[in-house]
């Protein structure tokens, strides 16, 4: 046989065994069936990953009262029912959140208390916490309404010692601080008050919401809010008294006056029912929001 006769025998055995080691060996690994490698026209962009929920541990879309379980809802859940195991002397407040582009649901003043109930019941149905120990409440969300679709959380917490906004030694109405969060507090004021009296626990929180001011250089607004009974015109000059004097308190211990900015909503925007005392106490209030830089 001759030596370029047996170079070509040589090159079709190697080209017979390359191919039968690719099919049989490393196409199945490398290649998913029916896949073609490459860039063609045809080819699907790579699927969006689903929206996240983990930030949320309830979330609704606007036009929705429906609260939707988030992953860290049961343990959002479980620290609720811990919490008031340990001390059934408060009272759970849910706030409903909501924007003030959203129609009014039938039978709901706002968007944001049918959101509240609808957490409820899911508390109801999933903690022993008894009805009577959950308030429901609506927080308007001072942004613009997200676009359709987009997520946003269902509802905020607080628990409120039972006799909070009352001095136990006199039976006075007394403000009362609430912090949603760190950047969303509210300061309840006594009826017909703005209020030059605050107890020292107040006071101590403002000084260190002042010192923390002053610190970060975050802007801060203050809005105003009453209960229903007066005038309009007396209302918002009511709110904005409140506004103002909790302004006056922050820079007193501190915090740089051009930094706060101050307004009144007067009783547009009741957080609870003006059908009740308690209702109406709820909404007395002043609501300070951080925004960071």
């Amino acid at each position: 046989m001759s030596t370029i006769l047996k170079f070509i025998l040589m090159a079709v055995a190697w080209l017979v065994f390359t191919l039968a080691t690719f099919y049989t060996c490393v196409k199945p690994t490398c290649c998913a069936d029916g896949a073609v490698t490459g860039v063609t026209e045809t080819d699907s962009p790579p699927a969006a990953p689903p929206p996240a929920a983990e930030s949320f541990a309830l979330y609704s879309t606007t036009g929705a009262a429906a609260a939707t379980i988030g992953s860290t809802w049961p343990a959002l859940r479980d620290r609720l029912k811990a919490k008031y195991a340990a001390d059934p002397n408060q009272t759970l407040e849910v706030f409903g959140n909501y924007y003030e582009s959203e129609a009014k649901p039938a039978g709901f003043e706002n968007m944001g208390f049918a959101r509240a109930e609808d957490v409820k019941k899911r508390l109801l149905a999933e903690t022993d916490i008894p009805a009577d120990k959950i308030r429901t409440l609506a927080r308007l969300l001072p942004e613009t309404a997200p676009a359709a679709g987009e997520r946003f959380s269902s509802a905020n917490f607080n628990w409120s010692a039972d006799g909070a906004g009352t001095n136990a030694a006199t039976g006075q109405e007394e403000a009362e601080v609430v912090q949603l969060d760190q950047d969303n507090i509210k300061i309840r004021f006594p009826y017909d008050e703005s209020t030059e009296n605050l107890d020292q626990r107040t006071e101590t929180y403002l000084q260190k919401l002042a010192t923390r001011i002053k610190s970060t250089g975050e802007r801060v607004n203050i809005v105003g809010h009453t209960d229903s009974r007066g005038s309009d015109s007396y209302n918002m000059a009511l709110g904005s008294r409140r506004a103002e004097f909790v302004k006056k308190r922050l820079v007193r211990y501190g915090a740089p006056a051009g930094q706060i900015k101050t307004s009144s909503r007067g009783e547009k925007v009741p957080e609870a029912t003006n059908a009740t005392e308690q209702g109406r106490r709820l909404n007395r209030r002043a609501d300070i929001t951080l925004v960071r830089k």
